[in-house]
């Protein structure tokens, strides 16, 4: 992730001295990010081993950033060749971690990221970080985790989570993405080890009752259910996500969920609906999604 970041106080980054012997391997030099200890003769050290190290990102670069915070532009969902998280999920981070306006913490700051490793050198960066946000709504953002693992300047393992919801009915769900190398054989039976990106549907509450629910027009009059239950909790793996409404793949509010490997037509969802009789009514039907601002939409098959 091309950016600027910064730790938290008391941490620092070291680099240490192991120039070894002519005629052994030498240690490839690096720095790493650690916590300000004293060892022992009282003197200030870094223990570089340390985990779970508050990291903030406050800086993306791409040209854009200025007119992103502007809110001259909107970033866009897509990824491409150089970055695995796309422009949207960067900007997200640096946002979640580092915009005053989201102060959630006694610092009148968000809440920084935690990092197990950060460590960088001549021939690429290590890192194994992992961020978690629950005020997402309302701010125009819809990341609410992220976990990466890089080595040697090549990710192998990023994992994002943006929250939404399931239509019409309006079951909480999350959008999951996970990019990770995977050894596979190219054409000419070589091996090779290209990211591949699976996406999927997880629902966060199978149960969605309306009784008592204001948010409802028309003293609920108009919906025949009183509570919801999806029996699917997990979709298989999806085609990428394409607007129900735009069309578009770098900008996704709405799509119906498919499954990669199948025809056009959408996932089957199981779920089971308890009229206002109390009798229950088991349906199949087919879930769109849509994320803070995302939903998996429901059309009778």
């Amino acid at each position: 992730m091309a950016g600027t970041a910064f730790p938290e106080r008391d941490r620092e980054l070291a680099a240490r001295d192991r120039s070894g012997d002519a005629q052994r391997l030498t240690e490839l030099w690096h720095t790493r990010l650690g916590r300000t200890v004293e060892n022992e003769d009282g003197e200030p050290d870094v223990d570089d081993t340390a985990t779970e190290l508050p990291v903030r990102a406050v800086w993306l670069s791409d040209p854009e950033m200025t007119n992103w915070l502007r809110g001259a532009s909107v970033p866009a969902n897509d990824s491409d060749i150089e970055h695995v998280l796309g422009p949207k999920a960067r900007f997200s981070i640096v946002r979640l971690s580092a915009d005053p306006a989201l102060h959630t913490t006694e610092t009148g700051l968000p809440k920084p990221f935690e990092v197990n490793r950060l460590m960088l050198s001549s021939i690429g960066g290590w890192i194994d970080a992992e961020g978690n946000w629950d005020y997402t709504a309302g701010n125009g953002l819809d990341l609410t985790s992220w976990q990466h693992k890089g080595t040697m300047g090549r990710d192998h393992f990023v994992r994002t989570v943006k929250d939404g919801f399931l239509f019409p009915f309006g079951h909480p769900a999350a959008l999951v993405e996970v990019s990770e190398r995977r050894f596979d054989r190219d054409p000419n039976g070589k091996w090779i080890a290209y990211p591949r990106i699976t996406t999927y549907v997880v629902v966060r509450k199978a149960t969605k009752a309306y009784v008592d629910d204001a948010a409802m027009p028309h003293g609920q009059r108009n919906l025949p259910f009183r509570k919801v239950r999806v029996l699917t909790p997990v979709s298989p793996e999806l085609q990428a996500p394409v607007d129900f409404v735009t069309g578009s793949s770098s900008d996704v509010k709405s799509f119906v969920v498919r499954a990669a490997g199948a025809s056009g037509d959408a996932h089957p969802y199981a779920m089971r609906a308890t009229d206002w009789a109390g009798q229950d009514i088991d349906v199949s039907a087919s879930i769109w999604s849509a994320v803070n601002a995302w939903g998996p939409i429901l059309e009778r098959p």
